[in-house]
């Protein structure tokens, strides 16, 4: 993502301090330091802590419990873009309350599902 949006500056939340160490290998190599910063720590701990918002969030950890769907809406920008992986692996009433919650209108827009109706691409209305 960062290669791709050479303006852009991005926040990633990571658990595993292996993936964290390939990620800033990574960066370096391409020169992307100063523009991606990793926040090591779980999502829910972490999410909480951001101060800033985002015109775009990616969620591709388990499928999201309404309270942190919530809390990606608020860093969200009016008109955000909210992609939400994994969603499959929801079940019974987590996702009946999910799918609920994103066909709210007046909250967002569907934008495109992909990878087998397994991941939603929103606008945060």
């Amino acid at each position: 993502m960062a290669t791709a949006l050479p303006k852009a500056l991005i926040d990633t939340i990571e658990m595993d301090q292996i993936h964290i160490l390939l990620a800033r290998q990574n960066m370096q190599q391409l020169g992307l330091n100063g523009r991606v910063t990793i926040h090591h720590g779980s999502f829910e701990e972490i999410l909480v802590k951001l101060k800033t918002s985002y015109d775009a969030v990616f969620f591709d950890g388990f499928a999201p419990s309404l309270s942190l769907l919530e809390q990606m809406r608020n860093l969200l920008n009016l008109n955000g873009v909210l992609i939400l992986a994994n969603l499959g692996l929801a079940g019974g009433s987590d996702l009946r309350a999910l799918q609920h919650e994103l066909k709210q209108t007046e909250r967002w827009q569907k934008i495109q599902t992909i990878e087998h109706n397994s991941t939603q691409v929103l606008r945060r209305i």
